[in-house]
């Protein structure tokens, strides 16, 4: 899996790092979350219907509504 996908497409525990933060109504709040180009994070757990989502980004536990997860691209990887 070395592709880029939506944050919300991401299996729940594969670590993935941020490619970009597509531009929407919540570009700027996402940004300062922290959810920067290059940040390491992963899906810890989804509810039954997928939405919200909460996502482990360093020590940090953030919930996300599935459509901000949607703006967030990221590349799985190993680490």
């Amino acid at each position: 899996m070395n592709h880029s996908l939506p944050l919300v497409d991401l299996p729940i525990n594969t670590k993935a790092i941020i490619q970009e933060v597509l531009s929407s109504a919540f570009h700027l709040n996402l940004l300062e979350l922290g959810f920067n180009k290059g940040k390491m994070l992963q899906i810890e757990r989804k509810t039954i219907f997928g939405d919200p989502i909460c996502i482990e980004m360093g020590s940090a536990r953030i919930i996300l509504r599935e459509n901000e997860a949607r703006t967030i691209i990221v590349k799985p990887c190993k680490y």
